[in-house]
């Protein structure tokens, strides 16, 4: 079958089971990616995906699933083609078994790391998701655990959601819902959605507006096209244009990463507001209809399917605020407040946390540079280049970044100055 590297003998010898299959001389896709600048756009991505979601299609529906799809299960063969490696006992994917669970962190689903959860086919739907976000951002997304107890948001660098396809980006969130119901409902779906073209234009024709004007400009066509609902997703594309000029753009990557440790108690905080004077709130709808605003304070922005909460009620984000205590994506403030006297069609402006205003150097060696600058830029970083090169003997890394004058993991604040040094061969 297309799209699985194939195997030419299986044996037994010593204690031991070997697998004798052809040679992939492309390595895997995380060794493919160190290669080409560490990330990949969707137009280079998409052919190389949609022929191995067809065969995971084929799979799922003679009832196989894979249940360990990563960068480190998936590998190039000879002809320029993905195929897949490492099907095992399904008993093997999930903790609590009789045998040792082999799971990968940012790609195994949260129903692995629960002893008593169904292993199903929506499983390979969040790791292929998990999968096509690493390659399109450069990191994968929050482990699952994780996600789920420290509210791990699902942002991408703006460089990114520039040029992203919406209908990429909102089936990427779709595919990475922790709960089983709201994900994707199979895989022959997901190969549909990341195939569908853009209902409204490539994001990459687009050019860069104010996120409000943005939202308010999505609003309009949607009413025109008969559409009741905006999913969350565009409003978070939409704040991260805003903070490629002068904010952290929120990453997926481990909180711990970007030096982000939740606190203990968390009923104190210490914000720094951010300028959003180019900003206006949306118009809130005279009170008196009876209806009752609810509380979204301390919950995430990427908890809402949609911009309607219930009872017609909408959310529009006011703001963003500088906090040391809150993680990225959490409200912390709402107009009207909770309780308040409302209406059918009431407006409830919200300020979002931007996260801590300090964070941890990201490591960008081994990327193009300007994939890396461009990072960098998104998460507020000054970035200049080093005049003289570092030489290597290595001509696949000819061009590529060598070193930054920060060292990775080092905390700074945003507006820092950082160096990107490249590598030039020399035979």
């Amino acid at each position: 079958m297309a799209g699985i590297c194939p195997t030419f003998d299986i044996f037994e010898t010593n204690g031991t089971v070997y697998a004798v299959s052809e040679y992939s001389p492309g390595g895997t896709l995380e060794e493919y990616l160190a290669k080409t600048g560490g990330t990949l756009t969707w137009d280079e991505a998409r052919p190389l995906f949609m022929p191995l979601l067809s065969t995971l299609g084929a799979l799922h529906r003679l009832g196989v699933w894979h249940l360990g799809l990563s960068p480190h299960t998936i590998y190039m063969n000879q002809d320029g083609k993905l195929c897949l490696r490492h099907f095992t006992l399904p008993e093997a994917r999930q903790e609590g078994r009789d045998v040792p669970a082999t799971l990968e962190a940012g790609y195994s689903a949260p129903e692995q790391y629960e002893p008593m959860a169904e292993l199903t086919g929506a499983i390979d739907v969040y790791g292929m998701g998990a999968v096509i976000f690493r390659v399109l951002t450069g990191a994968p997304p929050v482990e699952a655990p994780g996600r789920a107890k420290n509210n791990g948001d699902l942002l991408v660098p703006a460089a990114v959601a520039r040029e992203l396809p919406k209908n990429v980006s909102s089936t990427l969130f779709r595919a990475l819902q922790l709960n089983v119901s709201k994900r994707v409902g199979g895989m022959a779906e997901l190969g549909e959605l990341l195939g569908a073209e853009p209902v409204i234009g490539q994001m990459a024709q687009e050019q860069p507006v104010g996120w409000t004007q943005e939202v308010a400009a999505r609003k309009k066509r949607e009413r025109r096209q008969g559409r009741s609902k905006t999913p969350i997703f565009v409003l978070v594309n939409a704040l991260a244009l805003l903070l490629v000029a002068a904010v952290v753009t929120a990453f997926i990557l481990n909180p711990a990463v970007f030096g982000y440790q939740p606190p203990a108690d968390t009923t104190s905080t210490t914000a720094t507001t951010l300028d959003t004077s180019p900003q206006t709130t949306a118009p809130t709808t005279p009170t008196g209809g009876g209806v009752p605003v609810p509380s979204l304070i301390g919950s995430l922005i990427g908890d809402y399917q949609s911009t309607e909460v219930g009872s017609g009620i909408r959310v529009f984000v006011a703001g963003l605020q500088y906090d040391d205590a809150r993680p990225r994506g959490v409200i912390l403030s709402q107009d009207p407040a909770p309780g308040a006297d409302g209406t059918q069609n009431q407006v409830i402006n919200v300020i979002i946390s931007a996260g801590p205003a300090s964070f941890a150097m990201p490591n960008v060696s081994g990327w193009r540079p300007d994939q890396a600058t461009a990072l960098l830029e998104a998460l507020g970083f000054l970035v200049t280049q080093a005049p003289t090169p570092v030489y290597t003997s290595d001509p696949t890394m000819d061009g590529l970044v060598a070193s930054t004058s920060i060292t990775a993991g080092t905390m700074v604040s945003i507006g820092a100055k950082v160096t990107i040094t490249l590598y030039q061969y020399q035979g």
